[in-house]
């Protein structure tokens, strides 16, 4: 059983704007009697009856137990302390923001998931997904929605395509594309190949690499005779590989 503290209890009950009645109500606890014992120290409810507690105040049963300080809004994804009166400014201000974007850009994705989709979808495009452009726009979608959320402003308009032309590039002249669909991707979004750098976009993959930073390591030792063996070794190797692809 955890050791929950009827004052934690009480402080967010009141933060919520609750009644006891009203939380066992929404807890489907029947009458107050559990509650009113715990108040006065009779008994602690056990952890079935705190997690439907829990539940009923939007919380979890670490915050309510003092593992954490911290809850997660449900409608804007930030974390923040509700005891806390700063923090909960704090998180009225960023709140507002949010509702505001997602009421005027319908088409941003939740807060709280932007994290997740952000990193799955770019460890899938610069592994070569097959289906690149499925997860090229998922990742370009979170990661206008992040850009908007941080940055709203009633005044501003946020163009989404002319956000993504700018973020691919980025993301070509990163190495984060592969090499065989940087023709494909530029098409896509329409790019200026003036701003792609394609030396330096496999420069930077090579150094997300480390097997082909050690081959580089070794190659800088080797004369130019042997750099030429290695070079006319490696495209070989390297057709050949397509040729079975």
């Amino acid at each position: 059983m955890g050791d929950y503290s009827y004052e934690r209890y009480a402080k967010i009950r009141d933060f919520r704007g609750f009644t006891d009645y009203k939380v066992t109500q929404l807890a489907g606890i029947k009458g107050t009697a559990t509650i009113s014992n715990w108040k006065n120290g009779k008994y602690t409810p056990k952890d079935d009856k705190m997690q439907r507690i829990a539940d009923a105040l939007e919380v979890s049963l670490d915050f309510l137990n003092g593992k954490t300080d911290e809850i997660e809004c449900k409608e804007c994804g930030q974390k923040y302390n509700p005891l806390d009166e700063f923090d909960c400014a704090i998180h009225e201000q960023f709140h507002t923001k949010i509702l505001k974007a997602k009421e005027k850009y319908k088409c941003l994705l939740p807060y709280n998931e932007l994290v997740s989709i952000r990193y799955n979808s770019l460890e899938k495009i610069r592994s070569g997904s097959e289906d690149i452009a499925t997860e090229l726009n998922k990742y370009l979608k979170a990661e206008f929605s992040h850009y908007v959320y941080m940055n709203y402003e009633d005044s501003r308009h946020y163009d989404f395509f002319e956000f993504a032309k700018s973020k691919v590039v980025e993301m070509i002249n990163n190495g984060d594309i592969p090499q065989d669909q940087i023709d494909n991707v530029a098409k896509w979004y329409k790019l200026d190949k003036e701003f792609i750098n394609i030396q330096g976009a496999s420069l930077a993959r090579a150094s997300k690499n480390p097997q082909l930073m050690r081959l580089l390591a070794y190659a800088e030792k080797l004369n130019p005779e042997m750099l030429n063996m290695l070079e006319i070794q490696a495209k070989a190797l390297s057709e050949q590989n397509k040729k079975e692809e």
